[in-house]
């Protein structure tokens, strides 16, 4: 457990504009912030490290790494250390996990409003029409039909298993406001609540966890079903509904969040417009189906 453990927390990201730098704040929470930190810049490499509860990040911004696509190497300068108070320790020069930051002052805040658990930040998949599961999807689970109700009849068989982690899905859905409902969708698509893991990976090896982080471009954080893990997952899960809010920002919010569940699977540089935007990812239903089985989930207390 990080220093700071207990602590309220709530996660805020604003992006501001200096001259020459895109400059991004964020307040990073405890359990957000795993793994290893890489910042971008010329230079040398930077020192790991990690960050406590309510810590504040400043820096300039990279092009985001997106699931199961491959992982750039970057250098920096080698960044000093930064005073860090209780709860707050993160060098200069560092980021978190998957989202890359070159950090220019990190500094501690007290931080709330995780408390209220609000899952509607970025959508909600009831809102979001669906034609379900393809025949290619279908047809490998044994189910002679697609559609929505393939997509629910799939959810419904991984539902007892699910529901050994149905406290932590909520938990880290209200940590990082997004509806659990969805993160237990990607959970049944991926890996069928764990059901098809074998020690705790899948992907011929290169998928890990519930979420089936890649390893090829995420370094994994946490046991495969831990807490941990699934805030890793819908962190990037998130990373890639806001990568479509920028390159999409006319759609409706339930449109991105569509948009980002698909580049969850095949990146955001394969989203190219609404109606066709699962045209390269598995079986070309990825969102389809997710969106169908969260709906699914959602009638079922996540």
């Amino acid at each position: 457990m990080l220093p700071g453990a207990g602590k309220q927390e709530t996660s805020m990201h604003i992006l501001t504009s200096l001259p020459k730098t895109s400059v991004a704040i964020k307040v990073y929470p405890r359990s957000e912030c795993l793994g290893p930190l890489v910042s971008l810049a010329e230079g040398g490499v930077a020192p790991e490290g990690q960050v406590g509860a309510g810590c504040w990040a400043q820096g300039r911004t990279s092009p985001p790494l997106h699931h199961k696509e491959g992982q750039r190497q970057s250098r920096v300068a080698p960044a000093p250390r930064s005073p860090s108070s209780p709860g707050c320790s993160l060098p200069l020069g560092s980021t978190c996990s998957h989202k890359r930051f070159l950090l220019l002052e990190p500094f501690c805040v007290p931080s709330a409003g995780a408390s209220q658990g609000r899952t509607d930040c970025y959508g909600s998949v009831n809102r979001i029409r669906t034609p379900g599961a393809s025949r290619k999807t279908a047809k490998p689970e044994g189910l002679p039909y697609s559609g929505v109700r393939a997509s629910e009849k799939i959810a419904e068989r991984d539902l007892r298993a699910m529901d050994q982690y149905k406290t932590l899905i909520k938990k880290v859905g209200e940590k990082l406001c997004i509806e659990p409902a969805l993160i237990a969708g990607i959970i049944s698509r991926e890996s069928h609540a764990g059901k098809a893991l074998k020690n705790g990976w899948g992907d011929n090896g290169n998928g890990f966890g519930l979420m089936q982080v890649d390893k090829n471009s995420h370094r994994p954080v946490g046991q495969w079903n831990s807490e941990a893990h699934l805030t890793q997952g819908t962190n990037i899960l998130i990373m890639m509904i806001k990568t479509i809010q920028k390159k999409f920002p006319r759609w409706t919010k339930d449109q991105q969040l569509k948009g980002g569940i698909s580049a969850y699977n095949a990146g955001p540089r394969n989203v190219q417009s609404y109606d066709r935007m699962d045209i390269g990812t598995t079986h070309n239903d990825y969102s389809n189906d997710v969106v169908a089985r969260a709906q699914y989930y959602k009638k079922h207390g996540y």
